[in-house]
């Protein structure tokens, strides 16, 4: 049964891939290009990390995220955004000392909560870019994002902390970026502000 959850996680993460690609040929997606190099970094280092702690049938659902991030991240030369801004150069620089202090400490599951500091790092020009522009991103992709990380989780077969805590944030943190593009935001201008004074 294990491994059948193992499977669908990584279905689930993996079937947005078509869709999202073509929403970005249409426009309606426009990836952070720092965003998805950092993603392919993290998640290699994620399956690495995760294999060292022990982690059975759950490394189907960071196999399948590590697909995804290939694809979106060559796809995204062409039609993303970004990728040498100020806030996409500090992330780098941040996501280097993040994998450093993890070099030196060579402790899993320290680097385990390094690789999602640095995931988090990796994930603010996504924030920034969807903050400017609402429309930016297609919740589709972020949404299987959220449900996988459940069927990864129970395919560990097992709650250890050190085994679905990656899994587990990777669900909050897609479920943040949904949220970011479905919940409406008011839009007040400084000019708005005056007149309701």
């Amino acid at each position: 049964m294990d491994l059948v959850l193992g499977i669908i996680s990584f279905l689930i993460i993996t079937i947005p891939i078509y869709p999202y690609f073509k929403d970005m040929v249409a426009g309606r997606a426009i990836p952070s290009r720092s965003t998805r190099t950092m993603f392919v970094v993290l998640l290699v280092l994620g399956l690495l990390q995760q294999k060292s702690l022990g982690t059975g049938m759950g490394l189907w659902l960071l196999t399948g995220e590590l697909i995804g991030s290939i694809f979106v991240f060559f796809a995204s030369l062409k039609y993303g955004e970004g990728g040498l801004s100020k806030i996409d150069i500090y992330c780098y620089l941040l996501l280097i000392l993040d994998i450093s202090v993890w070099a030196v400490t060579k402790n899993a599951l320290i680097a385990v909560f390094l690789t999602m500091t640095a995931d988090i790092i990796a994930l603010a020009p996504t924030v920034a870019k969807l903050m400017r522009n609402q429309k930016s991103e297609t919740y589709l992709w972020w949404l299987f994002g959220v449900i996988a990380p459940v069927f990864s989780v129970l395919s560990e077969g097992s709650f250890e902390l050190k085994k679905v805590l990656f899994q587990t944030y990777l669900l909050f943190a897609n479920l943040a970026i949904v949220l970011l593009i479905v919940v409406p935001r008011s839009r007040n201008t400084k000019s708005e502000v005056a007149t309701n004074d």
